[in-house]
C-alpha cells in the first residue's frame, strides 16, 4: 500500500515536469531588446556616482567629481589641554540634520595636533547615502579607538559647526575633557 504522504509528492513532481515544456518566454512586445535601466529615475537620491564598471551612458547618473566636494580644515586642541593627548583615535564626524547615525567619519591614529583633516563622500558610513548638506561637523579624541566608548580622559568639542560639502578651512576644537 502506497503512503498518501508519497502519493502526493509523486503527484506534483508529475504535475511540475509536465508543465516545464510548453513554457514559451518573450518579450511583452515583439522584437523588444532589454535595456539597462535609467538609475537616477529609479534611485535619484543616492545615484550620485555611477557603480564602478558602469558608465553613466549605461543609464547611471552622470559621475560626479568627488574631491570638490570634500570638506577641509584644521582640529586644534585648547591650550590647556595639550598635554591630555596621548595615544588614541581622532574622529571627525559629519552629520545630516535628522540622521542620527553619522554620515561620514574620518579616522585618524595618534594625531598631533594642529592637524589639517580632509572628511568627503570617500568616509560615508554607507555609499549609497548622498554626500549633501548642510552637514553638522564634530570632533573627539579617543584613547582606547573605540568609537562606541566615551572614556574618562577622552577629549571632544563643545560646540558642532555647520557646513556645505565643499566648505574649505573649517576650524575644529577639542575643547572638553571627558
Amino acid at each position: 500500500m502506497i503512503r498518501p504522504s508519497v502519493l502526493l509528492i509523486g503527484v506534483f513532481f508529475i504535475g511540475a515536469l509536465s508543465g516545464c515544456g510548453d513554457r514559451k518566454i518573450e518579450p511583452f512586445i515583439p522584437g523588444e531588446e532589454p535595456v539597462q535601466p535609467d538609475l537616477s529615475k529609479i534611485f535619484p537620491e543616492s545615484a550620485d556616482v555611477a557603480p564602478s564598471g558602469m558608465k553613466a551612458s549605461q543609464g547611471a547618473a552622470p559621475e560626479v567629481d568627488e574631491e570638490r566636494l570634500n570638506i577641509t580644515g584644521r582640529v586644534s586642541v585648547l591650550p590647556d589641554l595639550l598635554e591630555k593627548t596621548g595615544a588614541g583615535v581622532l574622529f571627525v564626524i559629519a552629520r545630516q540634520e535628522g540622521m542620527r547615525p553619522p554620515l561620514a567619519v574620518k579616522r585618524i591614529e595618534n594625531p598631533s595636533f594642529p592637524l589639517t583633516f580632509s572628511l568627503g563622500p570617500a568616509d560615508r558610513m554607507v555609499k549609497t547615502v548622498p554626500f549633501t548638506g548642510p552637514l553638522t561637523l564634530s570632533v573627539r579624541l579617543d584613547g582606547d579607538g573605540n568609537v562606541m566608548s566615551r572614556e574618562p580622559g577622552d577629549l571632544q568639542s563643545m560646540s558642532t559647526l555647520e557646513v556645505d560639502p565643499g566648505t574649505q578651512d573649517v576650524e575644529l576644537v577639542l575643547d572638553i575633557l571627558l
